[in-house]
């Protein structure tokens, strides 16, 4: 049985998304949809001491724009800020060492749509988890909404257009688990995971 979980590209996401991803065979971007002000898509929240703190990438959204093609804003300087917060807020942290240099690479590249720093940002933690499930964006898949789109239609084509049965499930919420020894598990964390759908099928995509 072959297991395609699909996804909307999320800024720096949180860790139930990896483990959804782990626990696939195919891992699908959905960047083919909507962009959602205020929502997850462009910020995310990192732990400081003084409480929760944003992390919000400046876009040039319009109404009904896809999140593919959503500029970032590249005339403010988002990426330094967010460096700095996060080396702020973790540079006491144990295993710090271990991850500066890369994030200061990380931080140190330059992108103009926000659907690639999102995608970019999850391959990037994905890596340092362990994860190594392969990945494929649903723009790249050719798959049209039909002249009345639908997100349900849309999951079923994006599982036909990888090889997979027609026939997705939402996924629901929970709690996940995951052993730290072996990161292709799922790692012990609640949460309510409404952008997300996995599809469990009996072909290989």
């Amino acid at each position: 049985m072959t297991t395609v979980a699909i996804h909307q590209p999320h800024y720096l996401p949180w860790l139930g998304y990896f483990a959804k991803w782990a626990s696939a065979d195919l891992f699908v971007f959905l960047d083919t949809v909507q962009y959602e002000k205020n929502g997850w898509q462009n910020r995310n929240r990192i732990k400081t001491p003084d409480g929760p703190r944003w992390l919000t990438v400046p876009v040039k959204a319009r109404l009904g724009m896809t999140v593919s093609v959503v500029p970032i804003d590249t005339s403010q300087p988002w990426r330094a800020r967010h460096l700095r917060s996060i080396e702020n807020a973790y540079a006491k942290a144990p295993r710090w060492s271990r991850y500066r240099d890369a994030l200061q690479s990380f931080y140190a590249r330059e992108w103009e749509r926000l659907a690639p720093l999102a995608v970019d940002s999850a391959r990037w933690l994905a890596d340092a988890l362990g994860v190594s499930t392969p990945v494929r964006l649903a723009s790249d898949l050719a798959v049209s909404d039909g002249p009345r789109p639908d997100a349900t239609a849309r999951l079923v084509a994006i599982c036909r257009a990888v090889g997979a049965a027609a026939s997705a499930r939402r996924a629901s919420s929970g709690a996940l688990r995951l052993l730290s020894s072996q990161p292709r598990r799922i790692l012990s964390v609640t949460g309510t995971d409404t952008a997300s759908t996995t599809a469990d099928t009996s072909s290989t995509a």
